[in-house]
């Protein structure tokens, strides 16, 4: 018990840290921002979220340095370039994929395209919600659990908890969730695989971005303009529905494959087999 405390003390007290400097900053960037630069509309949001993701790495850097005393591996820049367009590069793809696969069977179409500028925006907001996302779900409560209870425990409870997390967006279904149960076993076994946050930041990061560049709701929240405009027609079982093709069969079965691959990687190197502990 004392022990299962403590762990619940580390993460909760992290997650706390990491998420009260952000919205400190926050707050007096989009002030600053407003009334004294007379920053206005999506650039003002756009600066504030750079603002606020860098506000969330420093806070998850200092947090580890004044309390774990340690370096912070799991931030170190000497994997940074290789993780950021290897993930981009499957993140984009996997989508790119699954609406192709879309398109090759009638259900996805291509109505037009907005303005090209839309992209740098949607780019910086996804970069923010995977950078706050992965910190606090792989960084803090995955690293932690890894580490404490094992890989296992680890897969296990983070993903019951982002699966949760997305009971309450938009246009929620059973398939959608079990997206995001498989995405989240995903960023796990990336983060195990490296050592590192910045490959499922970017897997994260790109997969989301993909989705609003193809112009579908991403995980039910359809709100910021696309920069092309499609139209989805058929089953929900292959389309996704309102919630998007993140709850499409074919997601599933791309992130599933992902999932084997990732597993047959740990596995090879022996990092599944007991113990559990590193």
């Amino acid at each position: 018990m004392k022990k299962t405390g403590f762990i619940l003390l580390r993460i909760v007290g992290g997650c706390i840290w990491v998420l009260g400097a952000s919205l400190l900053v926050k707050f007096f960037a989009g002030y600053l921002l407003q009334h004294v630069l007379g920053f206005q509309g999506v650039t003002e949001k756009t600066i504030k979220a750079v603002f606020t993701t860098a506000a969330l790495l420093g806070a998850y850097y200092y947090y580890v340095r004044l309390f774990e005393k340690r370096d912070v591996d799991e931030l170190n820049f000497s994997f940074f370039t290789k993780a950021l367009l290897g993930g981009g590069l499957v993140g984009f793809g996997s989508i790119s994929l699954i609406i192709g696969l879309l398109w090759s069977l009638g259900a996805y179409s291509i109505q037009g395209c907005y303005s090209i500028s839309v992209l740098g925006t949607s780019l910086v907001f996804f970069m923010l919600l995977s950078v706050m996302e992965e910190l606090l779900f792989r960084g803090m409560l995955y690293r932690i659990l890894e580490t404490e209870l094992g890989i296992w425990w680890a897969l296990g409870i983070t993903s019951i908890l982002f699966m949760t997390a997305h009971v309450f967006n938009e246009n929620i279904s059973l398939p959608g969730l079990l997206s995001a149960t498989l995405g989240s076993l995903i960023f796990g076994l990336m983060y195990s695989a490296t050592g590192r946050l910045w490959l499922p930041i970017s897997f994260h990061m790109f997969w989301n971005f993909s989705q609003n560049f193809y112009g579908v709701a991403v995980s039910g929240n359809d709100d910021l303009t696309h920069f092309i405009k499609s139209n989805l027609v058929g089953p929900a079982w292959l389309t996704g529905g309102d919630f998007g093709p993140e709850a499409s069969l074919i997601t599933i079965v791309v992130c599933f494959t992902w999932v084997l691959l990732l597993v047959r990687y740990h596995v090879k190197r022996s990092r599944l087999l007991p113990p559990l502990h590193n």
